[in-house]
C-alpha cells in the first residue's frame, strides 16, 4: 500500500477527468495510472526494486512527475539531482544518498560513478497491471532537499504515510482536488513545486502545466485553462506585477489561492499583488524538511501583511535564547518546531542532523517572534545576521527599507568582512537611474543606522531552485566592486 494507490481509485471512480494538462494535450486519470504503470514496467526491467534509491535528473516536467509516482508505486526512493548544476555537485548528491540509477532524458546528464538510463515519452504507453509495493505506510519514496542556501544540500525522507497525513491537514486551509486546477510553473526540484502537484492528484484535482518557464507561459496557462491554484516565489510575484501594470486588473480572475513561499513580503508588494494580479493571496511559510508551518490568509495580509501567518494547527513553536530556554510571547529569538509526522534527522549526514533536530524540536536556522495567539513574525536567518560592532541587523528589515524607493524593484543585504569588520552591503534591481547616495539616505530615513555602507547595481539577484536569493553568491559576486 502506496499514497499511489489514490490514483487507480480515481482512475476507476472519475476515470475521464482530466489528471495532466499541458496546452492542447490532455491526460485522463485512467490514462495516468496507465502511464505510471508502464514507466513502472520499464524500471523494474532496470531491476529496480523496493528501497532502491533513484536519482532523476531532468526538465521534461510531466515524464519527470510520472517517474516519480512509478517509482513511489515500485517502493523505491527517488530524488532530484538538478541537471544545471555542477558536475562534481551532481556527483556527490547522488553518492551521499546511494542512488544506483539516474534517469535522464540526455546522455550528457550522465554521472561518474551512477549507471544512466535514458528515459523519454515512450515509457508512457504500453505495459499495465505493474508489480506494487507492499511495504508499509512509514516507507520513504522521495528524499525532500533542502535549499542548500547555506551551502551543502541535505536531504530528508518523505514517506507514503505522511505525504497522505500532510494531504489531509492541508485541505482545511486551501482545499484542492475535484473541479480545481494548479498551475505547475516552478519545476518539480523542489519540495514547493513536487508537494503540491502530489497533493493535487491525491485529492483528485488537475495539474496544468506550463510550455515553458518563460513569463507569457504563465500569463497563457492561466488564461487558458481557467487555472484555480498556483505557487509562486517572492521574485517571480514582482515580475507578474510588472507585466500586469496598465492591464485589466485583477489581472487572474479564476485564481482562488495564489500562494508565495520563500520570504516575508514586503507590505507594498502585498498590496500591489492583491491590486493587480489576485485578492486572494496567501503567504506560506515552511522548510523543505517538514512542509509547512505556517500561513497567511488573504484575510490575516490585509491587516497584518508583515507577518509570516498563523501557526497551522499541527505545529507548535517557541523563540528560544542563545541556551535553548523559551522566550515570552513576543520576543525574538531562535525558532523552533516541533508537530507529528515531522522527521528526525537528515539522510546520512549525523552531524546535520544533530545540528538541526535536536530534543525533538525542528531548528530551521530563522530569528523571529511567537505572538501568544499564534501569529509568527520571521526576521531573517541566523546565519545572514549582519554583526556591525554589536548593532545586530537582519538582512530582511535593510531589503524591506529599499523596496519602499520607487526606484527598487528588488533588493538584498548581505554582510562582508573586510579589514577585520562585518559591513552591511547591498545590492538592487533598478527600475530606473540608480543613485547610490540617495539609497543610502532613503535607507538611513527609515531604519537609521541599520543602512548599508555601501548598495551595488546589479542586473538581477541570484536564486537557488527555491526561489531564495545566495547571498554568499551574491557578496562574492560584488566583492571586487567594494575593494
Amino acid at each position: 500500500m502506496n499514497f499511489t494507490d489514490a490514483l487507480t481509485r480515481h482512475a476507476h471512480s472519475q476515470a475521464d477527468r482530466a489528471a495532466l494538462v499541458r496546452g492542447h494535450d490532455r491526460a485522463s486519470y485512467a490514462e495516468l495510472d496507465a502511464m505510471i504503470d508502464a514507466a513502472a514496467a520499464h524500471l523494474v526491467r532496470h531491476e529496480v526494486a523496493p528501497g532502491d534509491v533513484v536519482a532523476v535528473s531532468m526538465r521534461a516536467a510531466p515524464l519527470k512527475l510520472v517517474l516519480f509516482l512509478a517509482l513511489a508505486r515500485l517502493g523505491a526512493v527517488s530524488v532530484s539531482v538538478l541537471p544545471q548544476a555542477e558536475p562534481a555537485a551532481r556527483a556527490e548528491l547522488a553518492a551521499r544518498f546511494g542512488a544506483r540509477l539516474l534517469l535522464a532524458t540526455r546522455r550528457e546528464d550522465a554521472l561518474e560513478g551512477v549507471a544512466l538510463v535514458l528515459a523519454d515519452s515512450s515509457w508512457l504507453q504500453g505495459a499495465a497491471g505493474a508489480r506494487r509495493a507492499s511495504g508499509a505506510l512509514e516507507a520513504p519514496w522521495h528524499i525532500s532537499l533542502s535549499s542548500g542556501t547555506t551551502g551543502q544540500q541535505k536531504g530528508v525522507h518523505w514517506t507514503h504515510a505522511a505525504t497522505l497525513a500532510y494531504l489531509r491537514s492541508r485541505a482545511a486551509l486551501a482545499p484542492m482536488g475535484p473541479g480545481t486546477r494548479l498551475l505547475a510553473f516552478r519545476g518539480l526540484d523542489t519540495s514547493m513545486g513536487l508537494r503540491p502537484c502530489v497533493n493535487q492528484l491525491v485529492a483528485g484535482g488537475t495539474i496544468v502545466f506550463a510550455r515553458s518557464l518563460a513569463l507569457g507561459a504563465f500569463f497563457e496557462a492561466v488564461d487558458a485553462h481557467d487555472v484555480t491554484h498556483a505557487v509562486a516565489a517572492p521574485g517571480l510575484l514582482r515580475v507578474l506585477v510588472a507585466a500586469a501594470r496598465g492591464g485589466p486588473a485583477p489581472r487572474f480572475p479564476s485564481l482562488v489561492s495564489l500562494a508565495v513561499g520563500g520570504g516575508t513580503l514586503a507590505p507594498e508588494l502585498v498590496a500591489q499583488v492583491r491590486e493587480l494580479l489576485t485578492p486572494n493571496l496567501y503567504n506560506q511559510y515552511g522548510a523543505s524538511e517538514v512542509g509547512l508551518l505556517a500561513l497567511a490568509t488573504p484575510e490575516l495580509l490585509a491587516r497584518a501583511p508583515e507577518s509570516s501567518g498563523m501557526l497551522v494547527p499541527w505545529v507548535e513553536a517557541q523563540a528560544v535564547d542563545e541556551e535553548g530556554r523559551e522566550l515570552p510571547a513576543g520576543a525574538s529569538g531562535t525558532l523552533r518546531f516541533r508537530g507529528a509526522g515531522f522527521p528526525e534527522r537528515f539522510v546520512g549526514d549525523p552531524q546535520a542532523s544533530a545540528s538541526v533536530f535536536r530534543d525533538g524540536w525542528f531548528y530551521p536556522g530563522d530569528v523571529g517572534r511567537v505572538a501568544g495567539d499564534g501569529l509568527l513574525h520571521v526576521e531573517g536567518r541566523v546565519d545572514d545576521l549582519v554583526n556591525l560592532g554589536g548593532l545586530k541587523v537582519h538582512p530582511e528589515e535593510v531589503e524591506r527599507a529599499l523596496e519602499r524607493h520607487a526606484s527598487v524593484a528588488e533588493a538584498a543585504a548581505f554582510g562582508v568582512r573586510r579589514d577585520g569588520r562585518e559591513r552591511l552591503y547591498a545590492a538592487v534591481v533598478s527600475r530606473g537611474a540608480f543613485d547610490e547616495q540617495d539609497l543610502i539616505a532613503h535607507c538611513r530615513s527609515v531604519i537609521g543606522r541599520r543602512a548599508p555602507a555601501r548598495i551595488f547595481r546589479v542586473r538581477d539577484l541570484p536564486r537557488n531552485a527555491a526561489g531564495k536569493v545566495l547571498r554568499r553568491e551574491l557578496a562574492a559576486r560584488v566583492h571586487s566592486d567594494a575593494r
